[in-house]
């Protein structure tokens, strides 16, 4: 199977810009709405599978409780739909 790499940017981007990145990257349905169970659900409910890389973690806008859920969120979702269709790879800075 082939997976898609997607990128996100998190660089300075609040939780509601990085819910909605999310939403543009997998071009997200009608029902995202945008918060972590949507992102539970599309991240998980994925047919084609994915490769995150997640640029700029440490540099976004969000509380470290909305951090962790996020990570728990990505945790959940790639255990859901299987480690070989769904990943994420932190990048804090390009070269």
């Amino acid at each position: 199977m082939t997976v898609r790499n997607l990128t996100v940017d998190c660089a300075g981007k609040s939780k509601k810009a990085i819910l909605q990145q999310f939403g543009e990257v997998m071009n997200a349905p009608d029902w995202y709405g945008e918060n972590f169970d949507a992102l539970y659900d599309l991240l998980a409910g994925d047919e084609e599978g994915a490769s995150f890389e997640i640029l700029h973690w440490q540099n976004a806008r969000i509380t470290e409780k909305d951090r962790r859920i996020f990570e728990e969120v990505f945790e959940d979702a790639a255990e859901e739909a299987g480690h070989d269709k769904l990943c994420f790879k932190f990048v804090s800075r390009i070269i």
